[in-house]
């Protein structure tokens, strides 16, 4: 697909769909599901459980193991749709300094569902050109991204193209 501007995307492509959830009377968050979190601290205990009883002292593919899962569990990708402010707000990043954009109902043109040969994306395109990837899932669930595209882009009063 040929676009005008590069797509904006933030985090770290995790192959992990993001769960749409009401949060408010006039809000919606997309994000990271609730049990990823309960997930990465289950193994986080198992690890640091492992290490704690073994006796022996960590090596380097322990400490990188340890590491590598607690950053998982404080990763955060979240998409906060609020009808009352009439704006999406974008974090993503650590838990502790997260990268936040903002974007008004008012600069989106339209949602977008765009497929490749392996993927299909749900891209949220500004009058300005710019788009932003909101989610990605394999192709065969394009069917899913329209469904989660459609909700928002009803939301938001915008329309919903499929390419």
């Amino acid at each position: 697909m040929v676009m005008d501007k590069a797509v904006v995307g933030f985090g770290v492509p995790m192959d992990l769909p993001l769960s749409l959830r009401p949060v408010r009377r006039q809000q919606l968050a997309l994000g990271i599901p609730r049990w990823y979190r309960a997930v990465m601290a289950l193994i986080l205990a198992a690890l640091a459980g492992g290490i704690a009883l073994g006796g022996a002292r960590p090596g380097f593919l322990a400490w990188t193991l340890l590491v590598l899962v607690t950053l998982g569990g404080l990763y955060e990708e979240r998409w906060c749709f609020d009808a009352g402010a009439r704006q999406v707000a974008h974090r993503a990043g650590l838990v502790l300094a997260p990268r936040t954009t903002r974007i008004a109902f008012e600069a989106i043109e339209t949602f977008r569902v765009a497929a490749g040969e392996r993927s299909a994306d749900l891209l949220l395109q500004c009058a300005d050109g710019t788009l932003y990837l909101i989610d990605r899932r394999p192709a065969r669930r394009r069917r899913e991204l329209e469904d989660l595209g459609g909700r928002l882009a009803a939301f938001c009063a915008r329309p919903l193209v499929s390419d």
